[in-house]
């Protein structure tokens, strides 16, 4: 998204077997996008769309010009743009405003019965909580909610609810409105590049780029499952009343809220990147080119109506006090502490929302990679089918990751997870040799028969010595029609967030693996069934967890990682026919096969392996 498009020759893909030319990372293949090196003129453009239903509404605006000097031996060419798209929500889109969701089909018997697991529903909702306040209350009471201005009533029950407690209809959560499709953004573009011919052999270049990039998001407002006193007194009065009666001092509610904000983050970033090079022939046969590549990345995050969970336990924490609802805790009311009635929707001032949604935490980012490279090639010998082609290069990449947040979120003292900062850094030095040999020319089905090879040797800082090797053919058969096939073996070593990362807290989607309708569709339900059964688990449980709240948990990086190596295999076919001029017709197949690769393991995949284990005895 930092490229400008009208400097932009042409874009060369390239399927398998890149790890041994490009290096590192280049498993499945690279995108190069090469630029124009003598852009001359002037070009402006605008651009400008709308959405039917509204929303995302584009402009789009650039300058882009260049300039041949000193006759021709030096270019400057430079791009200029401005970007603004505005934001989406479901709630805006019709076909999320009917929030549809699945229900468990009560018809399934199991995994092989051809009867559809679940079924498609309009008002999909969540009933154990609401924007209003879903309050869990002891028999003879059963659940209440509450109306806009605060009258407790009896929880109107969905139309059907499945044995996970999904329903359609009824007074739960629908989730349509936390859907923001897109995010709103706004991107500035900056780019120069230029060289200068010294000789007619001797080229130096450079080329720089800065781009700022503004985006705002926003997703699940925050919730929580609380006790509140039956004296509170915001609490509907009659209710209140009849709890007192009843000896209940305290229930719970589970609630949505709302009418407190969305949560959201505002993303600052920059980016830089500067290149300059030298490159140029030695004598007829030779070619060589060193540069010096140094890219930054900034960026300050904040989030948005971000909780602070000591100051929200103190505001729902209500009394009244010399006629006057206040904060229970004098302390957190010489604070500044501002009550929140939670019971109903829309209840309280700005001030009091402010006093526990805070939109001053965030987090700062920087990356750098500096890169130092070269290489020298040419034609060795003249073989019987043409020259014999070499290449030999070194690179030496170095790289640093920092990111870092507010302590307020390192603590845990916000509804954000508690995040802990990265800080690492590697460097790698790699050496590598390319060959080209052609084999044969110009026989009957052979117009040309080429044999490429190539090697890398790379020593990193943190892994140590991987190597990366290719071996390909390329036949052309007649003008027409050419045949391609490689084998090579690429790697990619663990990056810095991979590596470094510390463990920070994390919440987990998960199906419980021992619930009823998920253990017959386990790899052996019989050992899975006897698992669970050691857990003390009944054969007809159903889970809390499923498709619901989540599950907490931590993740983080692991400095005991190796590199991930992967195997391929690609063959193809490209046909040019003659008389149909610019017309191109490619056909690839490829395999590969990555071996320790490299990913986070979630927590769906933990807890099955714990209950498909042999025994439930198991690490």
């Amino acid at each position: 998204n930092t490229i400008p498009e009208d400097l932009i020759e042409r874009v060369d893909v390239i399927t398998g077997g890149a790890s041994a030319i490009y290096g590192a990372d280049a498993v499945t293949g690279v995108v190069n996008f090469v630029m124009k090196d003598d852009f001359e003129g002037l070009k402006i453009s605008a651009f400008g769309s709308d959405t039917e239903n509204g929303g995302a509404e584009t402009t789009e605006m650039s300058i882009t010009f260049g300039q041949n000097l000193f006759d021709g031996r030096a270019n400057i060419a430079g791009s200029f743009s401005h970007t603004s798209r505005g934001d989406v929500y479901g709630t805006d889109r019709e076909w999320i405003a009917k929030g549809y969701g699945t229900l468990r089909n009560p018809e399934d018997t199991g995994p092989e019965d051809g009867i559809p697991d679940r079924f498609v529903v309009e008002n999909y909702t969540l009933p154990i909580l609401s924007d209003a306040g879903i309050a869990w209350l002891p028999a003879p009471f059963g659940d209440y909610t509450f109306n806009d201005d605060g009258t407790a009533r009896p929880v109107t029950p969905g139309e059907f609810c499945d044995t996970s407690g999904r329903c359609t209809g009824g007074d739960g959560y629908r989730w349509i409105g936390e859907n923001q499709m897109y995010p709103s953004m706004e991107t500035n573009n900056l780019f120069v590049k230029g060289h200068f011919d010294l000789n007619d052999s001797t080229r130096l270049f450079a080329e720089a780029k800065y781009v700022t990039h503004e985006a705002e998001s926003w997703g699940q407002a925050s919730f929580s499952y609380d006790g509140y006193s039956s004296t509170n007194p915001f609490l509907d009065q009659d209710l209140s009343d009849a709890l007192v009666d009843a000896g209940i001092g305290a229930f719970g509610m589970y609630r949505m809220h709302s009418d407190l904000g969305y949560r959201g983050d505002l993303a600052e970033r920059a980016t830089q990147r500067y290149v300059v090079g030298v490159k140029g022939d030695i004598g007829n046969r030779w070619n060589y080119e060193a540069s010096l590549v140094y890219g930054q990345y900034d960026a300050d995050i904040y989030y948005l109506n971000n909780r602070h969970e000591e100051r929200f336990a103190q505001a729902i924490d209500a009394i009244e006090l010399n006629g006057e609802i206040v904060c229970a805790d004098a302390d957190a009311r010489a604070a500044g502490c501002q009550p929140l009635d939670l019971f109903g929707e829309n209840q309280n001032s700005q001030e009091a929302i402010d006093w526990v949604m805070l939109d001053n935490t965030g987090s700062e980012e920087e990356m750098t990679q500096m890169v130092a490279s070269g290489f020298i090639g040419g034609d060795i010998i003249d073989l019987p089918a043409g020259p014999l082609s070499v290449v030999g290069g070194f690179e030496y990449r170095e790289e640093t990751s920092f990111v870092d947040f507010d302590d307020i979120i390192k603590s845990g003292a916000t509804f954000m997870n508690a995040l802990a900062s990265t800080d690492g850094e590697y460097d790698v030095t790699e050496a590598y040799v390319e060959l080209s040999a052609p084999l044969l020319s110009d026989l009957p089905g052979i117009q040309s028969l080429v044999f490429d090879t190539a090697y890398r040797a790379a020593d990193y800082s943190t892994i140590g010595s991987t190597g990366a090797w290719k071996a390909g053919l390329d036949w052309t058969i007649v003008d027409d029609v050419r045949v391609r096939a490689t084998a090579s073996q690429a790697v990619r070593a663990p990056n810095i967030d991979e590596l470094f990362a510390p463990l920070g807290q994390n919440f987990f989607n998960v199906n419980d693996p021992c619930d009823a309708d998920e253990v017959a569709y386990a790899p052996n339900p019989e050992q899975r069934a006897a698992n669970c059964a050691a857990l003390g688990l009944a054969a007809d449980y159903q889970s809390p967890w499923n498709e619901g709240p989540t599950l907490p948990g931590f993740s983080g990086g692991n400095v005991n990682l190796q590199e991930e190596t992967a195997v391929t295999q690609t063959l193809g076919v490209v046909i040019t026919p003659r008389f149909a001029e610019g017309l191109t017709i490619t056909a690839d197949y490829w395999d590969m096969e990555i071996e320790d690769a490299i990913s986070y393991y979630g927590g769906q995949t933990i807890l099955d392996k714990c209950v498909d284990a042999s025994s439930i005895n198991n690490a």
